[in-house]
């Protein structure tokens, strides 16, 4: 599965975390997620196994899933992604 980048969604700004648990996923496979800086500027994100990242999300940043390819074989890629509000 995959998300195209469109402006129809306007994520806010805030901070993403996201926690991967899926063990030995082949960098070849795709599956990253992607964000886009209000200047154009993409950041590729691909965390490994057991591990978190937090994303600072400035207003106009935009966030799209990278497709997962044949790389992937039968493995499926199992993250937990969430937002916490500029509010925090």
């Amino acid at each position: 599965d995959y998300t195209l980048l469109h402006d129809s969604v306007h994520e806010e700004p805030g901070i993403d975390f996201l926690l991967d648990f899926t063990p030995s996923w082949p960098q070849d496979a795709g599956g990253d997620i992607v964000y886009l800086d209000s200047k154009g500027k993409t950041h590729f994100i691909s965390p490994g196994f057991n591990q978190l990242a937090l994303i600072v999300k400035s207003p106009g940043t935009l966030r799209y899933f990278k497709y997962v390819n044949h790389g992937a074989g039968e493995k499926e890629r199992i993250f937990l992604l969430g937002t916490v509000g500029e509010s925090f």
